[in-house]
C-alpha cells in the first residue's frame, strides 16, 4: 500500500489493527492462521504491537528480550497455525507454532483473533503474516471489534470460533489426545466465547439501513463460497453483476469452473455481466497486452443470451510514475450488485476451484461478506464501492494475450519445504527446572528411512528410525535435551523425500522455559530498584545491564553487586528494612493486579523478578540467620495481606489466593529454619507475626 493511500477512505495499515483500541485493557492473548509465515516478522512486529512493547529488537538487545519475556509471561496464549509447507524457523517458545496438514489441500485462511480484557478483535484478510503481506503487497482486510455495549453481530464471531476449533484438528496429525499447544488454543477460544457473550448483538436481517456482516468460510465439509453467497443474498432475485479481483486462477486447458459457477450465481434472465480485474504486462514493441489469467474465463459466458457481457480490466502492480513502489497484487475480492443491494466479499479465497471450495479437496479459506442496501444506505454503499480495488479499462485496439500465473505460486503446496508426514504428531519440550527433555508423538509408522536433525541445515542427527526401532516403535518417545536453549523445531527427512520437512516444537507449559541469562540470580539491590521503580522492568534493568556489560568499574556497580561492601551488617535491619519494605509493598501490588493465567501467576511468584527471587536474594545476601528470618517474615506478611483482583477473562480471586498461600507455606518453612539460635525477642516477634500469615 502506498503511503499516500494510508489516509484515503477505504485504505489503512494492517499492522495498526494489531494495536489495542482505546479502552481495550490488558492483553489476554491471540491466535492466528496463515499460509506463508515469518517468525521474526510476527514476533517483532505483530506481537510487539499487540503487547504494546516499547523496546526494539534491532536496537535494544537484552532490554528487548527482557520486555518480551515479561509481557509474554502475562498472557494466556499466543499461537499461530501455519500450513505445513511454510511452518519453519527458530523462535521463542513463549508462543506456539502449529503445523497444519490438510489432506490434498492447504491452510490458506488468514484470521487473527486478538483479545484484550475489554475487547475482542477479529481480523480477516488476504495478507499472510509476512513482511510482504503486511508492508509491500496490495492486500485487503477487514476487522470487527466486540466490547461491552457494542453491536457487532455475535453470529460472525461464533462462526469464526467454530472454524478455528475445527482447523486446529489439522495440526494434531491424527493424535487421539490433544497436545498442550492445542489445549491452549482451545482454552483461549473458550475464554473468548465466554467473555464476549454480552459484547455483541443479534444482526437484524429485516433492517435495510444497517450493513450486514457474515463470515464466509470454506474447507472440507463447508459449502462453496458462491453457494454461501446465494444463501445469504438478501434479495429475491440473484445479483446481476460481479467484479472479480484475483492474482490467481485455475490453469488453462479446460473449462474454468469458478467462472462457470459465478455465472450460475448471477440472475439468469435480463442484463448481467462479469468484470475481471487482472494484472497484465505491456508487450514491448507490439500493440498487445499480456494478461495474467486464463482465456477460458471468456468462454464461461452463457451462450445464446442477450444483454450479457464479460469485461477485462487491468489492475496495475507497477505504477506509471517512477516514484511509487512496485506492489504485487495479492488481494482477493468479489463485488456483487443487484437491484438494490451491494455485496463485497474480501479475504483469502483466490478465484480458483480450491480457493472457492469447488474442488474435491478445498483449501481452508476465510472471507468476510459485507451487504449494504444502496437505496436505504447510500453512504454505506458508496463506502463499500470505495473499498473495492481500482482498475482501468483496456484499450480495445490492443491484442489480448493470455498467460496466467502458475497455480503453484500460491494456491498449491510448495514442495521446497515438504509437508510434515501425518505420522509425526506433536513435539513437546518439558523441563522440571534442571533437566529438559523432548517428547515426540509418533502416531503411526513413518515413511522408511526417516531421520530427525537437531538444527536447520545440519547433519547432527537427533533421532531416527533405527533408534525408534530399538525402543520398540513406541508412540511416545522421551529424549533428554542437554542444551541450555530449548529447541524450536527439527528438520525431518526420509528415503523418498527431496528436501526436509519442519517439525515445530512447543512447550508443555511456560514454567518449563528457562529465564533469560540477563534475569538469572539478580542481586537484592537490583530487585529492590526494579520493584520500586515507576519504570517498566526492561527500562529499570537497562542501566544496570549497560554498566555490567561495560565491566562494572564504578563504585556504584560494585555496591549493587555486593551490598555488603557499603553496608555495616550489624546495622543491616535499620539501614535496609525501609527500602526492602517499599519493594515488598510494590511486589504485593503487582500480585494484586488481574492475572490472565496460572502460568502468568507462576511467573509473578516464581519468575526472575517475582517473590521467590526476592526470597532467594535475601537468603543469599543477608549474612546473619536472624536477618534472613526477619526479612523473610516481612515478605510472608506482605503476601498474607495480598488482596487479589480479577477482571473478565482473568483468573478468579480464589485461584490466585490458592497460589499465594502455597508459596507462603514454603516461606514459613524457610523462616523456621533460620530462627534456630536467633535472639528470643526476634523469635517472639516472628511467632506473633506468623499469626497474621494465616491465609
Amino acid at each position: 500500500m502506498a503511503k499516500n493511500n494510508a489516509k484515503m477512505d477505504g485504505y489503512g495499515r494492517l499492522l495498526d489493527a494489531w494495536k489495542p483500541p482505546e479502552g481495550a485493557g490488558y492483553p489476554i492473548g491471540c491466535v492466528a492462521t496463515s499460509f506463508t509465515f515469518s517468525n521474526v516478522f510476527f514476533e517483532e512486529e505483530c506481537i510487539c504491537r499487540f503487547l504494546q512493547m516499547q523496546s526494539d529488537a534491532a536496537q535494544d538487545g537484552p532490554a528487548y528480550i527482557i520486555e518480551r519475556e515479561e509481557k509474554l509471561s502475562e498472557v494466556q496464549c499466543i499461537s499461530v497455525m501455519v500450513d505445513s509447507c511454510h511452518c519453519k524457523g527458530n523462535r521463542s517458545l513463549r508462543w506456539d507454532l502449529l503445523s497444519a496438514r490438510v489432506p490434498g489441500a492447504i491452510l490458506h485462511a488468514k484470521i487473527s483473533l486478538l483479545k484484550w480484557s475489554n475487547c475482542v478483535r477479529v481480523i480477516v484478510g488476504s495478507a499472510n503474516l509476512t513482511e510482504d503481506g503486511y508492508r509491500r503487497n496490495q492486500e485487503v482486510f477487514g476487522f470487527v471489534d466486540y466490547f461491552e455495549g457494542g453491536d457487532a453481530p455475535v453470529q460472525f464471531l461464533d462462526d469464526i470460533l467454530a472454524y478455528l476449533r475445527q482447523a486446529i484438528d489439522y495440526a494434531e496429525g491424527g493424535s487421539s489426545d490433544p497436545s498442550p499447544a492445542t489445549l491452549r488454543w482451545n482454552n483461549f477460544l473458550d475464554g473468548v466465547d465466554e467473555v464476549s457473550r454480552a459484547w455483541g448483538g443479534l444482526q437484524d436481517v429485516r433492517s435495510r439501513k444497517s450493513p450486514r456482516l457474515y463470515a464466509v468460510l470454506t474447507g472440507p465439509g463447508y459449502p462453496s463460497l458462491l453457494d454461501q453467497l446465494s444463501e445469504l443474498w438478501p434479495e429475491a432475485a440473484p445479483p446481476a453483476y460481479a467484479v472479480v479481483t484475483s492474482p490467481f486462477f485455475d490453469p488453462p486447458g479446460s473449462p474454468n469452473k469458478p467462472a462457470q459457477e459465478l455465472w450460475s450465481t448471477l440472475k439468469q434472465r435480463g442484463e448481467a455481466g462479469v468484470t475481471y480485474n487482472i494484472t497484465a504486462e505491456d508487450v514491448m514493441g507490439e500493440n498487445a497486452i499480456l494478461l495474467h489469467g486464463p482465456q477460458e474465463i471468456l468462454a464461461a459466458e452463457p451462450k445464446g443470451r442477450q444483454q450479457v457481457y464479460t469485461e477485462i480490466n487491468r489492475i496495475r502492480e507497477q505504477p506509471n510514475d517512477e516514484i511509487s513502489a512496485y506492489r504485487s497484487l495479492h488481494l482477493k475480492s468479489i463485488q456483487f450488485e443487484g437491484a438494490d443491494w451491494i455485496g463485497h466479499i474480501i479475504g483469502s479465497s483466490n478465484f480458483t476451484s480450491n480457493g472457492l471450495g469447488l474442488s474435491a479437496h478445498p483449501n481452508l479459506e476465510a472471507n468476510i461478506l459485507y451487504l449494504v442496501s444502496e437505496f436505504s444506505n447510500p453512504k454505506g454503499a458508496n463506502r463499500l464501492r470505495k473499498g473495492a480495488p481500482q482498475a482501468e479499462e483496456i484499450d480495445q485496439g490492443l491484442e489480448l494475450r493470455w498467460t496466467p500465473k502458475a497455480e503453484d505460486e500460491e494456491d498449491a503446496p510448495d514442495y521446497v519445504d515438504l509437508p510434515l508426514p501425518k505420522a509425526f504428531g506433536q513435539a513437546i519440550f518439558k523441563s522440571d527446572g534442571s533437566v529438559g527433555k523432548v517428547v515426540l508423538n509418533i502416531i503411526e509408522k513413518p515413511p522408511a528411512g526417516w531421520i530427525i536433525y537437531r538444527h536447520i541445515d545440519s547433519d547432527d542427527v537427533f533421532f531416527d528410525e533405527k533408534k525408534w526401532s530399538e525402543l520398540g516403535n513406541s508412540k511416545i518417545v522421551e529424549i533428554a535435551w542437554q542444551d541450555s536453549i530449548p529447541p524450536s523445531g527439527f528438520e525431518v527427512t526420509w528415503n523418498t523425500s527431496h528436501g526436509r520437512a519442519w517439525w515445530p516444537v512447543n512447550v508443555d507449559r511456560a514454567t518449563s522455559l528457562p529465564s533469560p541469562d540477563e534475569l538469572r540470580d539478580l542481586p537484592l539491590e537490583v530487585l529492590i530498584n526494579i520493584l520500586t521503580s515507576a519504570r517498566p522492568l526492561h527500562q529499570a534493568l537497562r542501566r544496570w545491564l549497560k554498566r555490567k556489560n561495560n565491566g562494572g568499574n564504578s563504585e556504584d556497580l560494585a555496591s549493587i553487586r555486593d551490598p555488603h561492601r557499603r553496608v555495616d551488617t550489624s546495622g543491616f535491619l535499620l539501614q535496609k528494612t525501609y527500602r526492602i519494605t517499599s519493594a515488598l509493598l510494590a511486589l504485593r501490588e503487582r500480585l494484586e493486579r488481574p492475572v490472565a493465567s496460572e502460568d502468568a501467576m507462576h511467573w509473578r511468584l516464581w519468575g526472575p523478578v517475582g517473590a521467590d527471587a526476592v526470597a532467594r536474594a535475601i537468603e543469599k545476601e543477608a549474612r546473619l540467620n536472624a536477618e534472613k528470618a526477619f526479612l523473610l517474615n516481612e515478605l510472608a506478611m506482605e503476601m498474607a495481606r495480598t488482596k487479589p483482583k480479577t477482571a473478565p477473562g482473568h483468573l478468579a480471586e480464589d485461584a490466585i489466593t490458592k497460589e499465594i498461600k502455597s508459596f507462603t507455606e514454603t516461606l514459613k518453612e524457610k523462616i523456621s529454619k533460620e530462627l534456630k539460635g536467633a535472639p528470643i525477642s526476634l523469635v517472639k516477634y516472628i511467632k506473633s507475626a506468623m499469626k497474621e500469615v494465616r491465609m
